[in-house]
């Protein structure tokens, strides 16, 4: 796995510490974050956001936890699919209390990143920092054309989660382009026609994407989400 270093604050931290605390640091906890129950962890340099977006912290620490794939091949029969998704919240929670614990064990400050807005409330304008964004600078993956988070091994088939840190941690490489293609199967799962079908760049713009007004007032009346059913990454 590839590392970087961040800019302005983040390497003016790392100039007066330990380069091999920061590196233990980091797999410390991602060991830790995974022992239980996360399928992915990331550490991200967020130099590169304005710091109103990242409230000051110059690190971010993306994680995801893998979704049953027999829960989500039911779909659209929506009670497998929520019973799993309460146990995965479940598991973020006591993610969080983890994460928490170990960075006040280490002194560094922090703050957590919401997962979004209640279908019946949908982001306009979008969130400053979301998860997925966080996500994708801590290589975790690239943004679909669903503009949801695909990651390698588990597709979009993820429930991601995130914290900000003034915490020196040996950062990941980011991810800045989507691997896709020509693939189109979440464009044309779509009930709606919410999905664009064009391919993610860093720096591209969700409405570029995704019409999130269609797949808002959509989901707003129905449990949808067939387009983590369509993906074909992942589903091994």
């Amino acid at each position: 796995m590839e590392y970087s270093i961040g800019a302005g604050y983040l390497k003016e931290k790392i100039m007066g510490a330990e380069a091999g605390d920061i590196q233990s640091r980091a797999g410390s906890l991602r060991r830790t974050m995974m022992e239980a129950g996360a399928c992915l962890v990331g550490f991200a340099d967020l130099s590169c956001l304005s710091p109103e977006a990242t409230k000051g912290y110059p690190v971010g620490i993306g994680f995801a936890l893998e979704y049953d794939l027999d829960a989500v091949d039911s779909l659209p029969h929506k009670e497998p699919f929520l019973s799993m998704k309460a146990d995965v919240e479940d598991k973020v929670k006591e993610i969080y209390a983890i994460m928490a614990t170990v960075l006040d064990g280490w002194g560094y400050g922090y703050t957590r990143i919401s997962s979004g807005v209640l279908p019946g409330e949908p982001p306009f304008p979008p969130e400053p920092l979301p998860q997925k964004a966080i996500a994708t600078l801590a290589g975790l993956g690239w943004i679909g054309k669903s503009s949801l988070l695909v990651s390698p091994d588990y597709g979009p088939r993820v429930r991601l989660g995130a914290m900000l840190t003034d915490g020196s941690l040996l950062t990941d490489k980011p991810v800045v382009y989507s691997v896709c293609g020509d693939c189109n199967l979440c464009v044309e799962a779509c009930p709606v026609g919410a999905i664009k079908g064009a391919n993610w760049t860093q720096g591209v713009e969700r409405s570029d994407l995704f019409d999130v007004r269609l797949c808002y007032e959509h989901r707003r009346d129905s449990l949808c989400e067939l387009c983590l059913k369509a993906c074909p990454i992942g589903r091994q």
